[in-house]
C-alpha cells in the first residue's frame, strides 16, 4: 500500500473512532468527568510476567483509551525461543466489555482452528481487580478466561475450556517495570 493509501486508511479509522465516541453514553454529574466503561478494567495495565513450568510467559496490556484495550502474550521455553503469540483486544461493546484474541505460531502464522473466526468472550462479572469474560458460542476452544489482579504487582489468569476439554490453564503473572 502506498502512502496516500496509509494516510486514508488511517483518516478513516480516525473517523470510525470519533463516531463510535459518543456512544458511551449517560451524563457525568456536574463539575465530574464521566467514568469510561473500560476504566474498570485499568488494572491490567501493564507488563506482567513469570514462569510456566520450565517456560517463560508473559503479558502486557494497554492504558484504556476511549473504547478499546489491546494486548499481547508470548510464550517462551527455557532457551528463549518463542513458541505462541497471542494477539488481545477489549472493547466496550453495546453488551459490555467484549474479549477477542488470535493465536499465532511461532512463524506468526495463525492458528488453522481460528480460521472461521475468533472467540468473543464478554464481560460476565467485573469487580474490582477482577473480571471474568465467558465464551458466548463454541468458536475459539476457550469457555472463559479470568483476570484477577489481588494486589497490584501479581496478575492471575485462569483460562478454562469446554467440558472435556484440557484443565484450566493458571498463570501467576509479577508486574514487570516497563524497558
Amino acid at each position: 500500500m502506498n502512502r496516500r493509501g496509509l494516510v486514508l486508511g488511517a483518516a478513516l479509522v480516525g473517523l470510525g473512532a470519533l463516531a463510535g465516541a459518543g456512544g458511551l453514553g449517560g451524563q457525568p454529574e456536574a463539575g465530574k468527568p464521566a467514568a469510561l466503561p473500560l476504566d474498570r478494567l485499568a488494572f491490567l495495565e501493564g507488563t506482567w510476567a513469570g514462569p510456566m513450568g520450565d517456560a517463560w510467559v508473559e503479558e502486557t496490556w494497554s492504558r484504556p483509551r476511549g473504547d478499546s484495550i489491546i494486548g499481547m502474550f508470548r510464550w517462551q521455553r527455557g532457551d528463549g525461543t518463542t513458541t505462541l503469540w497471542e494477539l488481545l483486544a477489549i472493547r466496550d461493546e453495546d453488551r459490555g466489555p467484549a474479549l477477542r484474541l488470535r493465536h499465532h505460531g511461532a512463524d506468526f502464522a495463525p492458528w488453522k482452528s481460528e480460521a472461521d473466526g475468533v472467540p468473543t468472550l464478554r464481560a460476565t462479572a467485573i469487580e474490582p481487580s477482577r473480571v471474568l469474560f465467558t465464551n458466548e458460542g463454541p468458536t475459539g476452544g476457550i469457555a472463559s478466561c479470568e483476570y484477577h489482579s489481588p494486589t497490584p504487582d501479581r496478575l492471575l489468569i485462569t483460562v478454562t475450556f469446554p467440558e472435556g476439554g484440557q484443565p484450566p490453564l493458571k498463570f501467576d503473572l509479577a508486574r514487570r517495570p516497563a524497558r
